[in-house]
């Protein structure tokens, strides 16, 4: 076999080897969004065996590092830099709400699965220290220059931004996504109003 032949074979291979891989972590993503962490389902899911799933990802934790890359590089949370720089108040909340709760619905199936791993899961507890570290920035964001001296107004909006907020609104409340976005900008905007945080400056 010639040494061209040899090397096209390679890349071949490993350009098999990749696709599999990525179908491998395609499929666990969809499958630990509904909840279902099971080798064989992931593996019946990426259409390979459970033996091809241990291959590559010998273990749970190597998956779940596998999905977790894959997600961050498919999708990017919204930039609260860019929220902060807008001046009108109730525009700025508007648009870090729609952005950030856009983005929590795409994620809502795996950031649940990392809230219910996390004390078994290294790679899933700091999937959430940044997705909380992110949202405390959010926070500041959704203030801009107006930060609020006492802790209520802060801890409060925080909730409203967090995932698991989100997700009550989604499954627990009903809500549509347009519907969680209107309602969630109008306590925002009360909670910073009531809080006597620019009177009337965040409806």
């Amino acid at each position: 076999m010639s040494k061209t032949k040899r090397q096209y074979n390679s890349v071949r291979r490993t350009q098999a080897k990749q696709q599999t891989m990525l179908d491998i972590v395609e499929a666990a993503v969809t499958m630990h969004s509904a909840g279902i962490t099971a080798v064989e389902e992931v593996a019946k899911e990426a259409g390979v065996s459970a033996a091809t799933v241990r291959k590559y990802f010998p273990t749970q934790e190597d998956l779940f590092k596998g999905c977790t890359l894959h997600f961050s590089r498919k999708y990017s949370p919204p930039s609260p830099e860019q929220w902060a720089q807008i001046d009108e108040a109730s525009e700025r909340i508007s648009v870090c709400v729609e952005q950030l709760y856009a983005f929590l619905e795409i994620s809502m199936g795996v950031t649940w699965l990392a809230f219910r791993t996390q004390d078994e899961s290294p790679v899933m507890k700091q999937t959430l220290l940044h997705m909380e570290q992110y949202i405390d920035v959010a926070v500041n964001a959704v203030f801009g220059k107006k930060q609020p001296k006492d802790a209520f107004a802060r801890k409060a909006v925080r909730s409203v931004l967090h995932p698991l907020y989100y997700r009550a609104l989604r499954l627990h409340g009903g809500f549509q996504p347009d519907e969680c976005i209107r309602f969630s900008s109008n306590t925002i905007a009360s909670i910073l109003n009531n809080g006597g945080i620019g009177k009337n400056d965040y409806i």
